[in-house]
């Protein structure tokens, strides 16, 4: 939803860019050039009537300065709608699933046993992890990593990765991952602790 500081910045970025000072807008659109200034600092909502004179002035529709469909300057994604993979033991839960242009995945993993990832069978370059609770080793591609509450790792690249709990009562994380992250549970391997 556009507010009025949406609303002010709009009207501050097309006075600048016509070249235009705030006396020449409010001689242009008949308002005062204190309530264009007003308005671009967001202390103040326009009226109807002088949307349209300072829309005209700055030729532009008045229906350029309203919200849209595709304002959104920020996003919910309710738990209900949250993607979940889940087996004997292992739980992952993304966060913002359904959320458009987004730059990252966020989800929270919790197991007990060992994970095990293929390259071929998620893609995206980037993750971060940050260990919420427990112990865990980590291998990527033959370096053995030990991790504890607290700790993040970060990795860069597409590589086969495993995580085991150390502890007892399973470890848990969270997980920060490039959008273009996509994890195929066929090729998600799970072992449970004592299996």
């Amino acid at each position: 939803m556009t507010d009025k500081f949406d609303l002010g910045r709009k009207i501050h970025r097309l006075r600048k860019e016509k070249l235009l000072t705030l006396k020449q807008l409010s001689e242009i659109s008949n308002v005062t050039a204190t309530h264009i200034s007003e308005l671009e600092r967001g202390l103040a909502s326009p009226t109807i009537n002088t949307l349209y004179r300072i829309s005209q002035a700055l030729r532009k529709p008045a229906s350029y300065f309203l919200p849209t469909d595709e304002d959104k300057s920020f996003q919910i994604a309710p738990e209900k709608k949250r993607q979940v993979i889940s087996r004997n033991g292992y739980d992952l839960h993304f966060f913002s699933t359904g959320m458009n242009d987004s730059k990252l995945v966020v989800g929270n993993v919790k197991f007990d046993g060992e994970v095990s990832f293929h390259p071929l069978g998620y893609v995206g370059d980037e993750k971060m992890i940050t260990i919420l609770k427990g112990k865990v080793e980590v291998d990527l591609n033959g370096n053995t990593l030990q991790l504890e509450k607290g700790d993040t790792l970060q990795i860069t690249q597409g590589i086969p990765s495993r995580a085991r709990s150390l502890s007892k009562g399973g470890a848990e994380a969270l997980l920060v991952l490039s959008a273009d992250f996509y994890i195929d549970p066929k090729r998600l391997k799970f072992k449970a602790n004592g299996k």
